[in-house]
């Protein structure tokens, strides 16, 4: 653990709860770190404003062995970070996901952790607890050493009900975050449903469905 450093990724400068509630209190991100465990913090370097990815050529270029994930816990939420890292995990990287059975506590439209990690293949490792009913609220697991089975899935998911848009400027973000790392035919998926939800989805179907088909068109197949 000497020579281990976390990152942090923060969509929000302000810390979330107030930025939630529409206040400034002067709270930033990461501010509880400094005033619960002030000698770590320089084993920590936290990035906030904006989508993870924008911030990811701070990653140690070797990889990184263990992500935690939590986010925004409704689609499309967890479904686009997964695939913003992916690509800098090592080989056999554990993943985590907390509240991975959030629609059963708190929210029923939650389901994005529980799916996501679903999706993923590898070795799972399972909390098993007397003071847990039911099924564990986080999960992790240690990734195959191939997970190209898995990036069409993943990239799948995208195609959910979306609850909230992204904004014009992640969306940009992320594609050429994913143009970089996945083939012409996964970034088209992304590029698809990302548009026909950002335009209405189901609600606006023939109008979101033109607008997305028009973009494909013009991408590399």
């Amino acid at each position: 653990m000497e020579d281990s450093k976390l990152y942090s990724f923060d969509y929000n400068t302000n810390w979330y709860r107030d930025q939630n509630s529409g206040q400034d209190k002067g709270r930033k991100s990461g501010f509880l770190v400094a005033q619960i465990v002030p000698e770590l913090t320089s084993k920590w370097k936290l990035c906030t404003g904006g989508v993870p990815c924008k911030y990811f050529d701070v990653l140690p270029a070797d990889g990184v062995d263990v992500c935690f994930i939590d986010t925004a816990h409704i689609s499309p939420g967890e479904h686009l970070n997964i695939l913003e890292i992916l690509p800098f995990m090592k080989k056999n990287g554990i993943i985590i996901y907390h509240d991975t059975s959030y629609h059963t506590l708190r929210f029923e439209i939650g389901t994005t952790n529980c799916v996501s990690i679903n999706t993923l293949s590898g070795k799972r490792i399972i909390l098993k607890s007397e003071n847990t009913a039911g099924l564990p609220n986080i999960g992790a697991i240690i990734l195959d050493e191939n997970v190209d089975n898995v990036l069409y899935p993943l990239f799948s998911n995208i195609s959910l009900p979306w609850y909230y848009k992204i904004s014009t400027e992640d969306f940009h973000e992320m594609y050429k975050h994913f143009s970089k790392y996945y083939s012409n035919e996964l970034v088209r998926i992304y590029v698809y449903y990302t548009l026909f939800y950002m335009n209405g989805g189901l609600e606006n179907k023939e109008s979101a469905s033109l607008i997305a088909e028009s973009v494909i068109k013009k991408l590399p197949v």
